[in-house]
Protein backbone atom coordinates (compact mmCIF):
# COMPACT_ATOMS: atom_id res chain seq x y z
CA UNK A 1 0.00 0.00 0.00
CA UNK A 2 1.62 3.20 -1.16
CA UNK A 3 0.77 5.58 1.68
CA UNK A 4 1.86 3.17 4.41
CA UNK A 5 5.20 2.51 2.74
CA UNK A 6 5.71 6.23 2.13
CA UNK A 7 4.86 7.08 5.75
CA UNK A 8 7.12 4.30 7.05
CA UNK A 9 10.07 5.67 5.03
CA UNK A 10 9.34 9.16 6.32
CA UNK A 11 9.38 7.95 9.94
CA UNK A 12 12.60 5.97 9.44
CA UNK A 13 14.32 8.99 7.89
CA UNK A 14 13.18 11.23 10.73
CA UNK A 15 14.57 8.80 13.34
CA UNK A 16 17.74 7.71 11.49
CA UNK A 17 20.09 9.72 13.72
CA UNK A 18 18.51 8.16 16.84
CA UNK A 19 19.17 4.61 15.63
CA UNK A 20 16.19 3.06 17.46
CA UNK A 21 16.23 -0.64 18.29
CA UNK A 22 12.54 -0.98 17.57
CA UNK A 23 9.72 1.07 16.06
CA UNK A 24 6.55 0.85 18.16
CA UNK A 25 3.18 1.52 16.55
CA UNK A 26 0.46 1.97 19.16
CA UNK A 27 -3.31 1.97 18.89
CA UNK A 28 -6.19 1.18 21.21
CA UNK A 29 -9.82 1.52 22.18
CA UNK A 30 -12.06 1.82 25.23
CA UNK A 31 -14.32 -1.27 25.39
CA UNK A 32 -17.29 0.55 26.92
CA UNK A 33 -19.89 -0.94 24.57
CA UNK A 34 -20.46 -2.73 21.30
CA UNK A 35 -17.48 -2.05 19.03
CA UNK A 36 -18.50 -1.27 15.46
CA UNK A 37 -16.61 -1.05 12.19
CA UNK A 38 -15.84 2.64 12.67
CA UNK A 39 -13.81 1.78 15.77
CA UNK A 40 -11.53 -0.37 13.64
CA UNK A 41 -10.22 2.60 11.65
CA UNK A 42 -7.47 3.44 14.12
CA UNK A 43 -6.31 -0.18 14.38
CA UNK A 44 -6.38 -0.74 10.61
CA UNK A 45 -4.38 2.45 10.07
CA UNK A 46 -1.83 1.40 12.69
CA UNK A 47 -1.56 -2.09 11.17
CA UNK A 48 -0.94 -0.58 7.74
CA UNK A 49 1.88 1.55 9.13
CA UNK A 50 3.30 -1.44 11.04
CA UNK A 51 3.37 -3.53 7.86
CA UNK A 52 4.94 -0.59 6.00
CA UNK A 53 7.78 -0.57 8.53
CA UNK A 54 8.23 -4.33 8.16
CA UNK A 55 8.43 -3.86 4.40
CA UNK A 56 11.34 -1.52 5.04
CA UNK A 57 13.14 -4.29 6.94
CA UNK A 58 13.20 -2.59 10.34
CA UNK A 59 12.34 -4.14 13.70
CA UNK A 60 8.78 -3.09 14.48
CA UNK A 61 5.95 -4.03 16.82
CA UNK A 62 2.22 -3.22 16.80
CA UNK A 63 0.83 -2.78 20.31
CA UNK A 64 -2.83 -2.43 21.23
CA UNK A 65 -3.76 -0.76 24.51
CA UNK A 66 -7.26 -1.57 25.69
CA UNK A 67 -8.40 1.18 28.06
CA UNK A 68 -10.03 -1.30 30.39
CA UNK A 69 -9.45 0.94 33.42
CA UNK A 70 -11.55 3.77 32.02
CA UNK A 71 -14.74 4.38 34.03
CA UNK A 72 -18.26 3.48 32.96
CA UNK A 73 -19.55 6.94 32.10
CA UNK A 74 -23.27 6.25 32.07
CA UNK A 75 -25.89 3.50 31.88
CA UNK A 76 -26.01 2.91 28.14
CA UNK A 77 -29.32 1.94 26.49
CA UNK A 78 -28.23 -1.69 26.18
CA UNK A 79 -27.57 -2.03 29.93
CA UNK A 80 -30.08 -2.75 32.69
CA UNK A 81 -30.90 0.03 35.18
CA UNK A 82 -29.10 -1.96 37.87
CA UNK A 83 -25.79 -0.87 36.28
CA UNK A 84 -26.35 2.65 37.62
CA UNK A 85 -24.39 1.60 40.71
CA UNK A 86 -21.34 0.85 38.54
CA UNK A 87 -21.14 4.30 36.93
CA UNK A 88 -17.70 5.73 37.63
CA UNK A 89 -16.11 2.32 38.27
CA UNK A 90 -13.34 0.91 36.03
CA UNK A 91 -14.72 -1.23 33.21
CA UNK A 92 -12.49 -4.13 34.28
CA UNK A 93 -14.05 -4.17 37.75
CA UNK A 94 -17.67 -4.36 36.56
CA UNK A 95 -19.50 -7.68 36.03
CA UNK A 96 -20.08 -8.95 32.51
CA UNK A 97 -23.59 -7.87 31.36
CA UNK A 98 -24.37 -11.40 30.17
CA UNK A 99 -22.27 -13.41 32.61
CA UNK A 100 -20.22 -14.96 29.84
CA UNK A 101 -16.89 -13.19 30.34
CA UNK A 102 -14.51 -12.34 33.16
CA UNK A 103 -15.73 -8.76 33.35
CA UNK A 104 -17.50 -5.93 31.49
CA UNK A 105 -14.49 -4.84 29.42
CA UNK A 106 -13.69 -8.38 28.23
CA UNK A 107 -17.29 -8.86 27.11
CA UNK A 108 -16.96 -6.08 24.53
CA UNK A 109 -13.23 -6.36 23.85
CA UNK A 110 -12.98 -10.07 23.00
CA UNK A 111 -15.25 -10.03 19.90
CA UNK A 112 -13.27 -7.07 18.54
CA UNK A 113 -9.93 -8.83 19.06
CA UNK A 114 -11.28 -11.98 17.40
CA UNK A 115 -12.33 -9.90 14.39
CA UNK A 116 -8.81 -8.46 14.14
CA UNK A 117 -7.40 -11.99 14.04
CA UNK A 118 -9.76 -12.82 11.17
CA UNK A 119 -8.32 -9.80 9.34
CA UNK A 120 -4.79 -11.08 9.80
CA UNK A 121 -3.78 -8.32 12.22
CA UNK A 122 -1.09 -9.46 14.64
CA UNK A 123 -0.58 -7.30 17.71
CA UNK A 124 0.67 -7.29 21.27
CA UNK A 125 -2.22 -6.70 23.67
CA UNK A 126 -1.95 -4.56 26.79
CA UNK A 127 -4.91 -4.15 29.12
CA UNK A 128 -4.75 -0.89 31.05
CA UNK A 129 -6.07 -2.35 34.30
CA UNK A 130 -3.28 -4.96 34.29
CA UNK A 131 -0.68 -2.33 33.39
CA UNK A 132 -1.72 -0.18 36.35
CA UNK A 133 -1.82 -3.11 38.77
CA UNK A 134 1.52 -4.50 37.55
CA UNK A 135 3.19 -1.11 38.03
CA UNK A 136 3.96 -0.63 34.35
CA UNK A 137 2.86 3.01 34.53
CA UNK A 138 4.39 3.83 37.92
CA UNK A 139 7.54 5.51 36.64
CA UNK A 140 5.64 7.62 34.11
CA UNK A 141 3.07 8.66 36.73
CA UNK A 142 5.81 9.76 39.14
CA UNK A 143 7.55 11.75 36.38
CA UNK A 144 4.26 13.43 35.46
CA UNK A 145 3.49 14.34 39.08
CA UNK A 146 6.98 15.68 39.72
CA UNK A 147 6.79 17.82 36.58
CA UNK A 148 3.16 18.88 36.83
CA UNK A 149 4.05 22.59 36.81
CA UNK A 150 6.10 22.19 33.64
CA UNK A 151 3.32 20.18 32.02
CA UNK A 152 0.77 22.84 32.94
CA UNK A 153 2.98 25.56 31.47
CA UNK A 154 3.38 23.62 28.23
CA UNK A 155 -0.36 23.04 27.97
CA UNK A 156 -1.09 26.68 28.67
CA UNK A 157 1.45 27.71 26.06
CA UNK A 158 -0.20 25.66 23.37
CA UNK A 159 -3.74 26.29 24.63
CA UNK A 160 -2.89 29.98 24.93
CA UNK A 161 -4.23 30.11 28.46
CA UNK A 162 -7.80 29.34 27.37
CA UNK A 163 -10.01 26.89 29.20
CA UNK A 164 -11.46 24.51 26.64
CA UNK A 165 -15.10 23.72 27.36
CA UNK A 166 -16.88 21.28 25.08
CA UNK A 167 -19.99 23.26 24.18
CA UNK A 168 -18.45 26.65 23.28
CA UNK A 169 -15.83 24.87 21.19
CA UNK A 170 -18.40 22.61 19.52
CA UNK A 171 -20.68 25.55 18.72
CA UNK A 172 -17.84 27.67 17.34
CA UNK A 173 -15.92 24.83 15.74
CA UNK A 174 -17.42 21.82 13.94
CA UNK A 175 -20.84 23.46 13.84
CA UNK A 176 -19.28 26.15 11.62
CA UNK A 177 -17.07 23.94 9.49
CA UNK A 178 -14.04 24.73 11.67
CA UNK A 179 -12.19 21.54 12.62
CA UNK A 180 -8.87 23.05 13.71
CA UNK A 181 -8.62 23.58 17.46
CA UNK A 182 -6.40 26.64 17.16
CA UNK A 183 -8.78 28.32 14.73
CA UNK A 184 -11.59 27.60 17.21
CA UNK A 185 -9.46 29.12 19.99
CA UNK A 186 -9.38 32.40 18.12
CA UNK A 187 -13.11 32.36 17.48
CA UNK A 188 -14.08 31.61 21.08
CA UNK A 189 -11.70 34.28 22.38
CA UNK A 190 -13.14 36.82 19.93
CA UNK A 191 -16.73 35.95 20.70
CA UNK A 192 -16.12 36.13 24.45
CA UNK A 193 -14.34 39.48 24.10
CA UNK A 194 -17.34 40.89 22.22
CA UNK A 195 -19.67 39.90 25.07
CA UNK A 196 -21.59 37.11 23.33
CA UNK A 197 -22.67 33.89 24.93
CA UNK A 198 -20.39 31.55 22.98
CA UNK A 199 -22.92 28.74 22.56
CA UNK A 200 -25.69 31.10 21.49
CA UNK A 201 -23.46 32.90 19.03
CA UNK A 202 -22.06 29.71 17.50
CA UNK A 203 -25.56 28.39 16.93
CA UNK A 204 -26.62 31.70 15.35
CA UNK A 205 -23.53 31.82 13.14
CA UNK A 206 -24.03 28.23 11.93
CA UNK A 207 -27.60 29.18 10.96
CA UNK A 208 -26.29 32.14 8.98
CA UNK A 209 -23.63 29.96 7.33
CA UNK A 210 -26.23 27.47 6.13
CA UNK A 211 -28.47 30.26 4.83
CA UNK A 212 -25.51 31.57 2.85
CA UNK A 213 -24.71 28.07 1.64
CA UNK A 214 -28.23 27.38 0.30
CA UNK A 215 -28.55 30.88 -1.15
CA UNK A 216 -31.29 32.31 1.05
CA UNK A 217 -28.89 35.04 2.13
CA UNK A 218 -26.37 36.73 -0.15
CA UNK A 219 -22.76 37.44 0.90
CA UNK A 220 -23.14 41.14 0.07
CA UNK A 221 -26.20 41.35 2.37
CA UNK A 222 -24.44 39.75 5.32
CA UNK A 223 -21.08 41.40 4.72
CA UNK A 224 -18.95 38.25 4.57
CA UNK A 225 -17.96 35.82 1.85
CA UNK A 226 -19.75 32.52 1.37
CA UNK A 227 -18.42 29.86 3.79
CA UNK A 228 -17.12 26.43 2.79
CA UNK A 229 -19.96 24.32 4.11
CA UNK A 230 -19.79 21.02 2.22
CA UNK A 231 -18.19 18.12 4.11
CA UNK A 232 -16.79 16.82 0.81
CA UNK A 233 -14.46 19.84 0.81
CA UNK A 234 -12.76 18.51 3.96
CA UNK A 235 -11.20 15.30 2.64
CA UNK A 236 -7.51 15.87 3.39
CA UNK A 237 -5.63 17.34 6.36
CA UNK A 238 -4.62 20.29 4.21
CA UNK A 239 -8.27 20.87 3.29
CA UNK A 240 -9.30 20.75 6.93
CA UNK A 241 -6.69 23.28 8.05
CA UNK A 242 -7.16 25.62 5.09
CA UNK A 243 -10.97 25.61 5.19
CA UNK A 244 -11.08 25.85 8.96
CA UNK A 245 -8.88 28.94 8.82
CA UNK A 246 -11.04 30.42 6.07
CA UNK A 247 -14.34 29.81 7.86
CA UNK A 248 -12.83 30.95 11.15
CA UNK A 249 -12.02 34.37 9.70
CA UNK A 250 -15.58 34.65 8.37
CA UNK A 251 -17.00 33.83 11.80
CA UNK A 252 -14.96 36.57 13.46
CA UNK A 253 -16.00 39.05 10.78
CA UNK A 254 -19.63 38.09 11.35
CA UNK A 255 -19.23 38.55 15.10
CA UNK A 256 -18.01 42.12 14.53
CA UNK A 257 -20.88 42.86 12.15
CA UNK A 258 -23.48 41.65 14.63
CA UNK A 259 -21.86 43.12 17.76
CA UNK A 260 -21.57 46.61 16.29
CA UNK A 261 -24.60 46.52 13.94
CA UNK A 262 -22.32 47.38 11.04
CA UNK A 263 -25.06 46.88 8.45
CA UNK A 264 -28.77 46.19 8.22
CA UNK A 265 -28.26 42.43 8.39
CA UNK A 266 -26.13 42.80 11.49
CA UNK A 267 -29.01 44.61 13.20
CA UNK A 268 -31.46 41.89 12.20
CA UNK A 269 -29.20 39.02 13.25
CA UNK A 270 -28.50 40.64 16.62
CA UNK A 271 -32.10 39.83 17.53
CA UNK A 272 -31.36 36.08 17.50
CA UNK A 273 -32.55 33.26 15.27
CA UNK A 274 -36.25 33.38 16.11
CA UNK A 275 -36.84 37.13 15.84
CA UNK A 276 -34.52 37.42 12.84
CA UNK A 277 -36.45 34.62 11.11
CA UNK A 278 -39.71 36.51 11.51
CA UNK A 279 -38.17 39.55 9.83
CA UNK A 280 -36.40 37.60 7.07
CA UNK A 281 -39.47 35.48 6.26
CA UNK A 282 -41.26 38.69 5.33
CA UNK A 283 -38.30 40.53 3.83
CA UNK A 284 -37.33 37.71 1.47
CA UNK A 285 -40.65 35.93 1.00
CA UNK A 286 -40.11 35.70 -2.78
CA UNK A 287 -36.89 33.74 -2.25
CA UNK A 288 -38.74 31.22 -0.12
CA UNK A 289 -40.84 30.20 -3.11
CA UNK A 290 -37.84 28.45 -4.68
CA UNK A 291 -38.85 24.77 -4.88
CA UNK A 292 -35.20 23.67 -4.80
CA UNK A 293 -34.74 24.82 -1.21
CA UNK A 294 -34.72 22.19 1.55
CA UNK A 295 -37.13 24.27 3.68
CA UNK A 296 -39.42 27.19 2.88
CA UNK A 297 -38.96 29.34 5.99
CA UNK A 298 -35.87 30.86 7.57
CA UNK A 299 -36.77 29.48 11.00
CA UNK A 300 -36.86 25.94 9.59
CA UNK A 301 -33.06 26.00 9.31
CA UNK A 302 -32.54 27.09 12.92
CA UNK A 303 -32.06 24.99 16.02
CA UNK A 304 -33.72 26.69 18.99
CA UNK A 305 -36.31 26.23 21.71
CA UNK A 306 -39.07 28.88 21.44
CA UNK A 307 -40.50 30.65 24.48
CA UNK A 308 -43.59 32.88 24.48
CA UNK A 309 -44.19 35.17 21.51
CA UNK A 310 -40.61 36.04 20.59
CA UNK A 311 -38.23 34.41 23.07
CA UNK A 312 -35.86 31.58 22.18
CA UNK A 313 -32.66 29.91 23.33
CA UNK A 314 -30.15 27.55 21.80
CA UNK A 315 -30.26 24.04 23.27
CA UNK A 316 -27.09 22.44 24.53
CA UNK A 317 -24.83 20.74 22.02
CA UNK A 318 -25.95 17.23 23.03
CA UNK A 319 -28.36 15.35 20.78
CA UNK A 320 -30.78 14.64 23.61
CA UNK A 321 -34.55 14.76 23.15
CA UNK A 322 -35.06 16.49 26.48
CA UNK A 323 -33.06 19.48 25.24
CA UNK A 324 -35.77 20.35 22.71
CA UNK A 325 -38.71 20.36 25.15
CA UNK A 326 -40.13 23.86 25.89
CA UNK A 327 -39.85 23.53 29.67
CA UNK A 328 -40.44 26.47 31.99
CA UNK A 329 -36.75 27.14 32.66
CA UNK A 330 -34.29 27.07 29.76
CA UNK A 331 -30.55 27.67 29.56
CA UNK A 332 -29.75 25.31 32.42
CA UNK A 333 -29.61 21.55 32.71
CA UNK A 334 -33.13 21.33 34.14
CA UNK A 335 -34.05 18.50 31.80
CA UNK A 336 -33.14 14.91 31.09
CA UNK A 337 -30.29 15.43 28.66
CA UNK A 338 -29.07 11.87 28.19
CA UNK A 339 -27.86 11.41 24.63
CA UNK A 340 -28.65 8.15 22.86
CA UNK A 341 -32.05 7.33 24.34
CA UNK A 342 -35.61 7.97 23.15
CA UNK A 343 -38.04 7.55 26.01
CA UNK A 344 -41.80 7.35 26.32
CA UNK A 345 -43.12 10.91 26.78
CA UNK A 346 -44.23 10.36 30.38
CA UNK A 347 -40.87 8.85 31.30
CA UNK A 348 -39.01 11.76 29.71
CA UNK A 349 -41.15 14.20 31.70
CA UNK A 350 -40.57 12.28 34.95
CA UNK A 351 -36.80 12.15 34.54
CA UNK A 352 -36.73 15.83 33.49
CA UNK A 353 -38.59 16.86 36.63
CA UNK A 354 -36.25 14.79 38.80
CA UNK A 355 -33.26 16.45 37.15
CA UNK A 356 -34.81 19.91 37.56
CA UNK A 357 -35.40 19.42 41.29
CA UNK A 358 -31.87 18.09 41.80
CA UNK A 359 -30.18 20.87 39.80
CA UNK A 360 -32.18 23.68 41.43
CA UNK A 361 -31.48 22.31 44.91
CA UNK A 362 -27.76 22.10 44.34
CA UNK A 363 -27.56 25.52 42.67
CA UNK A 364 -29.50 27.27 45.44
CA UNK A 365 -27.06 25.85 47.96
CA UNK A 366 -24.16 27.33 46.02
CA UNK A 367 -22.69 23.95 45.05
CA UNK A 368 -21.06 23.43 41.66
CA UNK A 369 -23.19 21.07 39.58
CA UNK A 370 -20.10 19.08 38.58
CA UNK A 371 -20.21 17.61 42.10
CA UNK A 372 -23.84 16.53 41.78
CA UNK A 373 -23.08 12.82 41.40
CA UNK A 374 -21.72 12.40 44.89
CA UNK A 375 -23.26 15.37 46.70
CA UNK A 376 -26.94 14.98 45.89
CA UNK A 377 -27.47 11.59 47.61
CA UNK A 378 -26.16 13.05 50.89
CA UNK A 379 -27.27 16.68 50.51
CA UNK A 380 -30.21 16.42 52.91
CA UNK A 381 -28.04 14.89 55.60
CA UNK A 382 -25.41 17.59 55.14
CA UNK A 383 -27.98 20.40 55.39
CA UNK A 384 -29.44 18.79 58.52
CA UNK A 385 -25.98 18.54 60.08
CA UNK A 386 -25.19 22.20 59.34
CA UNK A 387 -28.58 23.74 60.21
CA UNK A 388 -29.74 21.25 62.87
CA UNK A 389 -33.12 21.35 61.12
CA UNK A 390 -35.05 19.03 58.81
CA UNK A 391 -35.49 21.27 55.77
CA UNK A 392 -37.66 19.95 52.96
CA UNK A 393 -35.36 20.83 50.08
CA UNK A 394 -37.60 19.21 47.45
CA UNK A 395 -40.63 21.27 48.51
CA UNK A 396 -38.55 24.44 48.27
CA UNK A 397 -37.49 23.55 44.73
CA UNK A 398 -41.07 22.75 43.69
CA UNK A 399 -42.29 26.05 45.14
CA UNK A 400 -39.59 27.99 43.32
CA UNK A 401 -40.61 26.44 40.00
CA UNK A 402 -44.27 27.25 40.68
CA UNK A 403 -43.37 30.88 41.53
CA UNK A 404 -41.30 31.20 38.33
CA UNK A 405 -44.20 29.76 36.31
CA UNK A 406 -46.62 32.27 37.80
CA UNK A 407 -44.21 35.12 37.06
CA UNK A 408 -43.58 33.97 33.49
CA UNK A 409 -47.28 33.57 32.70
CA UNK A 410 -48.02 37.07 33.99
CA UNK A 411 -45.42 38.34 31.52
CA UNK A 412 -47.07 36.45 28.68
CA UNK A 413 -44.87 33.40 28.71
CA UNK A 414 -46.09 30.05 27.36
CA UNK A 415 -44.56 26.95 25.72
CA UNK A 416 -44.99 27.16 21.93
CA UNK A 417 -44.99 24.13 19.68
CA UNK A 418 -41.77 23.53 17.72
CA UNK A 419 -41.32 26.07 14.93
CA UNK A 420 -38.21 24.67 13.26
CA UNK A 421 -38.22 21.83 10.75
CA UNK A 422 -34.62 21.11 11.76
CA UNK A 423 -35.61 20.55 15.40
CA UNK A 424 -38.51 18.34 14.36
CA UNK A 425 -36.04 16.28 12.32
CA UNK A 426 -33.72 15.95 15.32
CA UNK A 427 -36.52 14.55 17.48
CA UNK A 428 -37.99 12.24 14.83
CA UNK A 429 -34.56 10.98 13.72
CA UNK A 430 -33.69 10.43 17.37
CA UNK A 431 -36.37 7.75 17.67
CA UNK A 432 -34.75 5.71 14.91
CA UNK A 433 -31.14 6.54 15.74
CA UNK A 434 -31.57 5.68 19.43
CA UNK A 435 -33.39 2.41 18.79
CA UNK A 436 -37.02 3.19 19.70
CA UNK A 437 -38.57 1.28 16.80
CA UNK A 438 -42.12 1.83 18.03
CA UNK A 439 -41.94 5.62 17.97
CA UNK A 440 -39.87 5.60 14.78
CA UNK A 441 -42.73 3.72 13.10
CA UNK A 442 -45.31 6.10 14.60
CA UNK A 443 -43.49 9.08 13.15
CA UNK A 444 -43.06 7.40 9.79
CA UNK A 445 -46.75 6.51 9.50
CA UNK A 446 -48.43 9.48 11.21
CA UNK A 447 -45.84 12.24 10.80
CA UNK A 448 -46.50 15.63 12.36
CA UNK A 449 -49.62 14.54 14.23
CA UNK A 450 -47.65 11.96 16.19
CA UNK A 451 -44.89 14.45 16.94
CA UNK A 452 -47.47 16.88 18.35
CA UNK A 453 -48.91 14.09 20.46
CA UNK A 454 -45.46 13.25 21.82
CA UNK A 455 -44.74 16.84 22.86
CA UNK A 456 -48.19 17.35 24.37
CA UNK A 457 -47.86 14.19 26.43
CA UNK A 458 -44.42 15.25 27.66
CA UNK A 459 -45.63 18.71 28.65
CA UNK A 460 -48.90 17.42 30.20
CA UNK A 461 -47.01 14.99 32.45
CA UNK A 462 -44.37 17.64 33.19
CA UNK A 463 -47.11 20.02 34.32
CA UNK A 464 -48.85 17.36 36.41
CA UNK A 465 -45.67 16.34 38.22
CA UNK A 466 -44.69 19.93 39.03
CA UNK A 467 -48.22 21.06 39.86
CA UNK A 468 -48.14 23.82 37.25
CA UNK A 469 -49.98 24.60 34.03
CA UNK A 470 -47.29 24.72 31.35
CA UNK A 471 -48.95 22.81 28.54
CA UNK A 472 -48.83 23.17 24.78
CA UNK A 473 -52.18 24.48 23.54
Amino acid sequence: MHWTDAMAKKIIKKRENQNPEKYLVACGITPSGHIHIGNARETLTADGLYKGLLNCNVNSELIFIADTYDPLRKVYPFLPESYEKYVGMPLSEIPCPEGCCKNYSDHFLNPFLNSLKDLGIELTLYKADECYKDGLYDEAIVIALENRDKIRDILNKYRKGLKVDYEPYEANGPLLGVFDLYATDRIVHKVDALGFDAIEFGNLASWVFELLDVGLLKPEEVGIDKPIFDILDYETDDDILKNSEYNGKLVMELAEIIAFNKNEMGKILSKGIRKASMILNEKFKERLKDSNLPFNKFNDYGVYVPFGEQGAISPTMYWAIGNFMPYIIQGKYLTYYQCGVFLEPEELAKLSVERAIEEITIENLGICRFHRKWIYPIIKSLVREVTLEDIDLDSMAYKLIKDITTYDKKLGGYPPYIESHRVKDLIVAGAEEFGNDEWALYFEEEGENKLKEYLRRVMDEYSNLLGIDWRIE
